[in-house]
């Protein structure tokens, strides 16, 4: 996945991911609940974005994270997790950043 740039202080903004394995390739989100998440790296377990995404194209990987203008500015390591029921994927990790817009 590349850079997910989110837009400090806006809420309702749709954010296009396209989510995909470690080695890069699209993920087929059929059957699955995607969630962004988020945390500095020096604190793994403290999650700064925990939030179910909206499945828009599910054979190509696509999805949309609305913001919620609380996502706090920083740049952090994300990944997309794909649920289902008895299942738990991680995705390839990425970079989150959150930042002054203009």
């Amino acid at each position: 996945m590349a850079t997910i740039t989110i837009p400090y202080g806006d809420k309702g903004y749709n954010v296009s991911i396209t989510v995909t394995d470690h080695a890069g390739a699209a993920q087929s989100l059929t059957g699955y609940v995607a969630t962004l998440k988020a945390w500095n790296a020096a604190s793994p377990e403290t999650l700064v974005i925990n939030a179910t995404c909206t499945n828009s194209l599910v054979t190509t990987g696509l999805c949309t994270y609305a913001t919620t203008g609380t996502e706090p500015l920083g740049k952090y390591v994300g990944e997309v997790e794909l649920t289902a029921t008895g299942v738990v994927r991680s995705t390839q990790t990425c970079t989150v950043v959150v930042s002054e817009s203009g």
